[in-house]
Order: structure tokens, then sequence, then C-alpha cells
């Protein structure tokens, strides 16, 4: 593709596929530099890099390209920064620059955090074109109709160990939607299956509150940047599921790690920006439907049978093992919730899968592996995995895979 043909627009934020489509680093970074005016710092928010990076510029500088001083940024920074009002984005940088600065002592209200964010990324985000559906496999004659549900939850975009970063959990995100494929190939050869039904349990991104989810050393990028990686793997994933079948339809609850404040509401969650934005860039594909839970928990029906969806981390551990503490809170929420045949989780970072009580119980595991803190604190080893499902009219759930998303397996 000829240079002056790509439209910069289509990478705003997206600074891993932004040399890719270039010939070269040096024609990359031209084509930056006059869109940006020479303005290296507007450059770096345009890719979508933290505000205190210098990324950009060393760039630049060893390409030999001038950058001009960032004071007059507003006057040369291009698209949406020409104005001479504050932009959304604008108005986020200076949002987190105010909260990091312990001098000011301002502490600014959940809701204004993520307002201003969901604001950009309602500005920002351009919807993924439609992708045509195959038809799925219609075996003759084949035995009755199932529906698949497949969980997804941990993902935990910016947690950084010694085997995992953000391009291994964009690896493990592709197997986990390319598994899936695979398990649905093998069960239509002997009936029909549909639609899918995805389980989003929480725990996008990892967050930067040190000390309460995180140790300084496991942090990888900031907020900022974790949210639009997070959306943009979850949403590839679906993507890469939607032209399969006929109905997806993905439910989708908060986890802890989402948490904008130490003390902010259920609702004050970094989960649900990563929402909002895959579901902007899904909005297209007609056969994909969303439903983001009010509360800290959605209801599912599948068939007729119904799931209860939660994050996990409402449920205590007695010595650092959470199965009483699930079974017993199971038991609670049939009373305080009402009736429900599976409870789904996820937030413990390792699968499994029981029955008590006439309830089942489907622990998710996570896409992250050797996670320090969660080995520290309570002696866990994170499980790259997650569970897909088939779901009968008259039999409930009928078979269960834990799908491993370890790289080195692939």
């Amino acid at each position: 593709m000829p240079t002056e043909t790509i439209d910069l627009e289509q990478f705003r934020g997206q600074r891993w596929a932004f040399e890719e489509a270039f010939p070269s680093q040096l024609e990359a970074h031209c084509a930056l530099h006059e869109y940006c005016r020479g303005n290296s710092r507007a450059a770096g928010q345009f890719l979508g890099f933290p505000p205190s990076s210098h990324a950009v510029k060393d760039r630049w500088d060893r390409l030999g390209l001038p950058c001009l001083g960032n004071q007059n940024r507003r006057a040369l920074a291009p698209g949406a920064y020409t104005g001479p009002q504050l932009t959304s984005e604008e108005a986020w940088q200076q949002i987190r620059q105010d909260g990091r600065n312990p001098a000011r002592r301002v502490r600014l209200r959940s809701e204004e955090v993520l307002e201003v964010a969901r604001e950009a990324i309602r500005e920002r985000t351009a919807a993924l074109p439609a992708v045509s559906l195959k038809t799925p496999h219609r075996p003759p004659g084949g035995g009755d109709e199932e529906d698949m549900v497949a969980l997804f939850s941990d993902l935990q975009v910016g947690h950084r160990t010694v085997s995992t970063n953000s391009e291994v959990l964009h690896q493990r995100v592709q197997c986990w939607a390319e598994k899936v494929l695979t398990i649905v190939r093998l069960h239509r050869k002997l009936y029909p299956i549909r639609r899918l039904w995805v389980f989003v349990l929480g725990d996008m991104v990892q967050n930067e509150l040190v000390g309460r989810f995180i140790d300084l050393d496991s942090l990888e990028a900031v907020v900022g940047d974790q949210y639009l990686r997070a959306s943009d793997f979850l949403a590839e994933g679906l993507y890469m599921l939607a032209p399969h079948f006929d109905e997806i339809k993905v439910k989708l609850v908060r986890g802890n790690h989402g948490q904008v404040q130490e003390y902010a509401a259920n609702r004050s969650s970094w989960d649900d920006v990563v929402y909002e934005r895959a579901r902007l860039l899904l909005q297209n594909q007609a056969n994909l439907h969303f439903e983001i839970a009010e509360r800290f928990f959605l209801v599912a029906e599948v068939r007729g049978w119904k799931f209860l969806l939660v994050h996990g981390d409402q449920i205590p551990s007695t010595l650092s093992i959470p199965l009483y503490g699930i079974t017993n809170r199971a038991m609670r929420w049939q009373g305080s919730i009402g009736n429900f045949d599976y409870l789904c989780l996820g937030h413990f970072h390792s699968p499994a899968m029981m029955t008590w009580n006439r309830t089942e119980v489907l622990m998710n595991g996570c896409f992250v592996s050797d996670d320090e803190y969660v080995t520290k604190r309570l002696g866990f080893a994170s499980q790259p995995s997650q569970l897909v499902l088939g779901v009968h009219d008259k039999h409930g759930v009928t078979w269960r895979y834990r799908l491993d998303l370890r790289e080195e397996q692939q």
C-alpha cells in the first residue's frame, strides 16, 4: 500500500500495529512526524504512550527527525488536539497528572475519571468492519442442537511476570479463540451448534493500585494503556469467533482489579471501560450482542438452564482455600438472588469444577502465568486456562473442557 494512502487515524492508540503498516520505520515515523507537525509529545499520546514517555522523541532522534518543543502542543498536535478547548484525551491526561501529584492532594471522584475515559473512547473508537458468517456445519439427521458456553476471565493486561507480558496475553487470547473453534468443529460432527455464549467474568486490567493488587515490579504499563490493549484483545477474540456462529451472546460482569480507586463503587470499574470500547469496536457485527451487568452479578439463561455469573472476589477463603467459601456463598445466593443451576466465577486463577447440593460450580482459570503476587500471598500457581462447555435443553451441561493456553504447548 502506498504510504500516502495510509490513514494514520486508524492507528490512534495502536502503537504495536503502527510500524507494521509501513515498509520501514523511517517511512512510518516520517508520516507520523508530518501528521503531528513535529510534536513528539503529541505523537506519543496519539500512539497511546503515557504522558511521561519519551519513546517517540528517542526514536525520532535516532532517525534524524527534528522535534519541536511541546510548549505549543495544542496548536501543533493532530486532529482533535488542534482546537482551543481541552479534548477528552487531554482532560484525561490532566486528571492522571493531578491524581498522581501528591503535593496537590486532590482526590478525584471515580465517576469523573471514568466519564472522561468513556468520552475519549466514544470519540476515538472506530468500529471494525463486519465479517460475513460462515454457514455452521449441520450434520444430516444428527443429535439434538446444543449451545456452547466459553468463559473468559482474569486477562489482567498490564501484569508482567517472568512468563507473561502484553504480547503473551495477546497470543493467549488468540489461542483461546482458536481452541474454541477447534472444539466446536469437533462437536458439530454430531449435532448443530449455532449459538455461542461468552461469559466475561472480570479483571480485564491489572490496574496500578500498588500494594492493593500488585507489586510495583510487576507493573508493565499504566492503566491508560491497559484498558486500550485489553479492549483490543477482547474484541479481537470475539471477532475471530463471529463468522462461525449464527449468534454470540456476550455477558459481562466486573472484577476487583478494575476498581478505579481504593474505595470506589462496584460500577466505578475499568472493566466497564474495556467492555464499552470492545462493544464499540464490534458494533457493526450484527450477530454479537453485549449485556453488561448492572450489579455485581448477572443471571444468564441458556436453553432453560440458569447460570449465575460473578467474578468471585465477593467470596472469602478459609486458610487461603476458597472451596468452603464458594459452596457456602452458593447456597446463600440461592436464597437471596434466586434459584440457579450453575455458578460461574473466576478470581482465584485455578480452574475447578464440582457439584454441591445440586448446584454445579464452574471456576475458571486465568491468562497470566507465574503470578508472583498470588504465589506470595496465597501460595497458588496461576494456571493460564479457560473453561468451555456445551448445554443441552434436557440435560444441562453435557461436556466440559479446560483449554490450556500455555504458549510452550502451542
